[in-house]
Parts: structure tokens; sequence; C-alpha cells
């Protein structure tokens, strides 16, 4: 490297360099810049290039919202410890990217049949295999809810954690039970 540095210095001291071929040298060094691997991981490409989210970015997990929503509460004034489970009464509908094909075949110039086959788009990663393109993904819808937390004995924070849970989930108020932990 030090000696492409030095003849470089000679180069433009001897002045036999014209201006375009410096402009033409510093495109060159900016795309091999470019080119050059990142450790910045890249999301898939079909993911990047539609805008659409990957599988394991959108899938829901229960226990994770309810570890969410625990955090939360747990920062209600007088709540304490708290502790949420949530009971699901669909898991929401998942939408899948699917390719359509359509054939018509004709009789004695009379449509005889008509084919339309349909399958789901799969996108392969080297990072996660194989998976369906999901365009769309519901969010569950809950039946019910049950909170456990060290204050629930206060009618203030038993009011604010059922606010709070109605608030997160939908679920009607009726539906969303605070006791206290033991």
């Amino acid at each position: 490297m030090k000696k492409y540095a030095e003849k470089i210095k000679t180069l433009f001291k001897s002045k036999k360099i014209s201006g375009a071929v410096i402009i033409i040298l510093f495109a060159v060094l900016g795309l091999v810049f470019l080119l050059l691997p990142t450790e910045k991981s890249n999301p898939p490409p079909a993911a990047a290039a539609s805008g659409e989210k990957t599988q394991e970015e959108i899938s829901y997990s229960v226990t994770a919202e309810e570890n969410r929503i625990a955090v939360l509460l747990s920062k209600i004034s007088g709540a304490g410890r708290v502790e949420v489970m949530l009971s699901l009464k669909s898991s929401g509908l998942t939408e899948l990217a699917t390719d359509s094909k359509y054939s018509e075949k004709q009789s004695g110039g009379a449509l005889a049949e008509v084919n339309e086959d349909e399958t789901t788009v799969v996108v392969q990663d080297a990072n996660r295999g194989e998976g369906p393109v999901i365009v769309r993904q519901g969010m569950p819808e809950y039946m019910g809810a049950v909170v456990v937390c060290q204050g629930a004995d206060s009618p203030e924070v038993r009011l604010a954690v059922t606010n709070a849970i109605a608030s997160l989930t939908g679920l009607p108020k009726n539906k969303i039970t605070v006791a206290k932990m033991s």
C-alpha cells in the first residue's frame, strides 16, 4: 500500500497527470470502497425489495406480549410485581402471497374448461432458509385477561391496571380480572 501511495505522490509532483485522470482515479477508488463487504447484515432480497416484513419480524407470541404488558403494568404507581395471562379467542389471520396461473380450453368455439392453479410464493434466504412471503398478518383477538399484582388491594391500582389492559388489548373491562399476588 505504501508503494502505491509513493507512486501516486510522484505522479502528482511530475505534473504528467491531467485533471480528468485524477477524477477517474477517485471514481475508481470510490467504487472499490463501495464494493468492500461490511459487517452489517442485510434483509432478505425479496422482503427488502417489496418492503414486506419477514415472517420472523411479524410472528406473534402470546408469551412475549404478556411479558411486555407485565413490564408496562409494573410501572404503574403502587402495582409492584405483575404477572399477566391473556386468553386468545383467535390467533389472527395470516395472508400469504400467492402466484395464480389461469388457463382456458376451447372446444368448437365454446369455452370448455377453465383451470386456475394457485401456489404460495416462497423465498429462500441464506440466513433464514426457505419460507413463505407474508403479505399481511392480523393481530389476535383476546377472550380475557388475568392480572396478578402485589398492589391489587388498592382500588386505584386495580382501576389503573384494568384500564391499561383494556386499552392495550381491546377487551371490555368485564373480561379483565385483577387479583392480589400472594
